[in-house]
């Protein structure tokens, strides 16, 4: 779903003939810039840990606002979704009304990097918060549920947008609290300028 190294270390296994690894055009340009250095410095910090990993980027690039994948018998269309980092997608598996969103949504709060474009993630989650097709939403972290969590995420990042107080620091562990005061840091009201807060969807 991105080229952030949870999702990407094990590729490796995927090196079997039949198979192929698709990525955005901007996850493969990471495969010659931070993947690697992130992997080096991960073994340089733990010795031995981390040698079995290989490397494999993606040999089916795509740039396009959807890409659909026969999978035969079910179709999964790859889309952009860029915010958590800049080549973040999400796929949807439109028979079962499925939606893989990876690190795109998260509960409580989502990691936000310094520089993210807050509004271009927020207005793919509202267009994926009004689409029909969906039913279940997949995060990489955190429960599966419904529609509720494209919600919530987005709430969160208007909140944060506008420089509002956002979740009780009371209800998250301290991995979250450390995540909320990194997201504060890195998205300040004057870096975002704040947009029209998106509507909720029709019942």
């Amino acid at each position: 779903m991105t080229a952030n190294r949870q999702h990407v270390w094990g590729t490796a296994a995927l090196q079997r003939p039949g198979l192929a690894v698709v990525g955005h055009r901007l996850c493969r340009r990471r495969f010659d810039a931070d993947v690697p250095a992130t992997l080096r410095q991960r073994r340089h910090d733990e010795p031995g840990s981390w040698d079995a990993v290989r490397l494999v980027p993606p040999d089916q690039v795509f740039d396009a606002p959807t890409t659909v994948l026969d999978l035969g018998g079910l179709t999964l269309e790859l889309s952009p979704l860029p915010g958590h980092t800049p080549d973040s997608i999400v796929g949807l598996i439109p028979e079962h009304r499925l939606l893989l969103m990876g690190d795109t949504v998260e509960t409580p709060l989502p990691c936000v990097p310094a520089e993210c474009r807050l509004n271009r993630w927020q207005d793919e989650l509202q267009r994926w918060l009004i689409d029909p097709r969906v039913a279940t939403v997949i995060p990489a972290h955190g429960p599966w549920g419904g529609k509720e969590i494209i919600r919530r995420t987005l709430d969160y990042l208007e909140d944060l947008q506008a420089g509002r107080s956002g979740p009780d620091l009371n209800d998250l562990n301290p991995f979250y609290r450390r995540t909320h005061a990194d997201n504060l840091n890195n998205c300040t009201p004057a870096q975002n300028p704040a947009s029209t807060p998106h509507p909720s969807p029709a019942p």
